[in-house]
């Protein structure tokens, strides 16, 4: 049985401010670091360590390799740990 109220064609496009609201501010304070005194190559490198471990090891491996398609075995706590990079 099809839909009696189709979605208008001007609402498929709407901005839902609820959800859009929070990621246009994260980007906003992210753009604070092109300003001198918020700017520290501490942040830089730790930024990049950070990408490195939670994304890299915590995302691919952990959530990926291991949970996923269970590519390999390791003991509960090593994938416990992964897990918990992985959500950071």
């Amino acid at each position: 049985m099809a839909d009696s109220n189709p979605p208008h064609e001007s609402n498929a496009w709407r901005i839902k401010w609820r959800y859009a609201t929070p990621i246009i501010l994260i980007h906003l304070v992210a753009l604070l670091a092109c300003l001198p005194w918020f700017f520290s190559w501490t942040g830089v490198a730790l930024a990049a360590v950070g990408q490195y471990v939670f994304g890299g090891i915590g995302m691919n491996v952990g959530y990926h390799r291991l949970i996923t398609h269970r590519g390999f075995v390791c003991p509960r706590w090593l994938e416990r740990s992964l897990a918990l990079l992985g959500a950071c």
